[in-house]
């Protein structure tokens, strides 16, 4: 797990791994409603390998929110980091990446 991990910071391995598991048949939303959770491939990645419980978006953003990260940001930085959170929880974040 470790070592996905730390492979799986890079956007464009993500895609890759995506891409891979799609051709032998590895659909993420798919997957995603089998699970029962409005999940992103990292954490059904995770829940399916190593049975670690899957957060949904929005309970990622709200542990993401409980750190008070962004305090160490202006307000204008802060903003946007917010509406990126936003996305992620309406699942644009595969598009955002992609560009």
């Amino acid at each position: 797990m470790d070592y996905f991990l730390r492979r799986w910071s890079d956007a464009d391995k993500k895609q890759a791994v995506v891409e891979e598991l799609a051709k032998v048949g590895v659909f993420f939303d798919l997957l995603a409603k089998e699970v029962g959770r409005d999940c992103d491939p990292f954490d059904l990645i995770c829940h399916i390998v190593w049975d670690v419980p899957p957060l949904t978006r929005r309970e990622r953003v709200r542990e993401v929110k409980k750190r008070d990260y962004f305090t160490k940001y202006g307000e204008p930085a802060r903003k946007v980091l917010e509406a990126l959170l936003q996305k992620y929880i309406e699942e644009l974040m595969a598009a955002i990446e992609n560009r």
